[in-house]
């Protein structure tokens, strides 16, 4: 039986749109099939969990097993893609993955939820490979959060200390300047959104961010010339001269 042939035919059965060549996972004989959000009968309707279980469950009785990852119309969501195909074969070591593009080359960082084997990372490094090939996009660095000088919330924190009220963009460059690793935008917002809602920081109706009084009482201070008021007033003088 061909394998692929079959996964096709009972996708488009049902009215769903293989975007790319299913992918093999070797190492344990499963498939990856990337398909389109929508059913091509009626494009305003988007694929549901329980329609790819039925799916899944029908290839299951020809001993196909198989793992689906939703791509936009335009297979461009490339973030999307890489997260929904690692958390779905990882989703008890895999909290996040964050993709970045530049003219450097495109990066994948991913966000462990425990600490990695060299086994897993390598396993995890052969997704990335396979995602970006049946996308159509070129060779991609993978890059763990366990092994980069990401900025801790404690890093975060200390700088925001310092340099607040400030936007987003200014303190990613802080960081940055710091020689911080920051994944991308998608990264620094989503970190910041889960500091705002554990009650860490501030954010006002401008998009400026500060301190909480919970985070201030929890990094205290310094009598010395590196204490944070003293690194404030200095950083607020440059700011208006």
């Amino acid at each position: 039986m061909n394998v692929e042939k079959k996964i096709e035919e009972v996708l488009t059965e049902r009215g769903l749109k293989l975007y790319s060549v299913v992918s093999q996972d070797l190492d344990t004989n499963r498939f990856i099939a990337f398909i389109d959000t929508k059913i091509k009968e009626d494009p305003r309707r988007i694929v549901s969990s329980y329609e790819l279980k039925k799916i899944s469950n029908i290839l299951g009785a020809y001993e196909i097993e198989i793992d689906f990852v939703i791509v936009d119309e335009l297979g461009h969501d490339f973030d999307r893609t890489m997260k929904s195909a690692l958390t779905k074969r990882y989703p008890d070591k895999v909290r996040n993955s964050f993709s970045h593009f530049s003219n450097s080359g495109s990066n994948v960082w991913i966000e462990p939820k425990m600490l990695l084997s060299a086994e897993d990372m390598k396993k995890m490094r052969e997704i990335v490979t396979n995602v970006s090939s049946a996308v159509g996009y070129g060779e991609v660095r993978v890059y763990f959060t366990q092994d980069e000088r990401i900025p801790t919330t404690t890093a975060i924190l200390k700088i925001l200390r310092v340099c607040a009220p400030c936007e987003i963009d200014t303190l990613q460059s802080i960081l940055n300047a710091k020689k911080f690793n920051v994944p991308n935008n998608t990264w620094m917002q989503h970190t910041m959104d889960r500091l705002r809602k554990g009650g860490l920081i501030v954010r006002d109706k401008r998009g400026n961010y500060f301190l909480s009084l919970q985070s201030i009482k929890a990094l205290g201070t310094e009598k010395n010339r590196r204490s944070p008021d003293v690194m404030r007033a200095l950083a607020l003088r440059e700011r208006w001269p």
